[in-house]
């Protein structure tokens, strides 16, 4: 597969070859692909700095990739702590009422038990005062 240097971009388009089955044909494809997208390859010499080169930029490519996946694996995460956070504060509210509920009941079962207490006393009172004078 041979690859003729071309400068008018509807020929380069026309003589496209096509998709690589051996490493050869892969080599010369990716330099066809760095004839029209990086012109500073034609100045190589060699095709082996042109391989590894094309190597650099599939690596970057990858990583470039990578961190994008991984900046868009964090945005979907805490949108996912978010939702999990409201269910979970709904569900609370829900079954176990709001903290001003909450503190509520507990002051008025406290206020009950010392009435409670008040009343045993004021039952009691006599009898435990009369225990003592004996």
């Amino acid at each position: 597969m041979k690859v003729v240097e071309v400068n008018d971009l509807e020929q380069r388009e026309r003589k496209v070859p096509k998709t690589p089955k051996t490493l050869k044909d892969y080599v010369t494809y990716m330099i066809f692909v760095a004839q029209i997208s990086r012109p500073d390859m034609l100045r190589t010499k060699s095709v082996l700095s042109v391989v590894s080169i094309i190597n650099r930029d599939l690596h970057i490519g990858k990583a470039k990739r990578i961190k994008q996946a991984k900046e868009e694996a964090e945005i979907e995460i805490e949108k996912y702590r978010a939702e999990r956070q409201k269910h979970y504060e709904e569900f609370e509210e829900r079954y176990l009422g709001t903290t001003d509920d909450v503190a509520a009941q507990i002051e008025k079962d406290v206020n009950n038990y010392l009435a409670e207490i008040e009343k045993m006393i004021a039952i009691n009172k006599d009898k435990v005062t009369a225990r003592n004078r004996r």
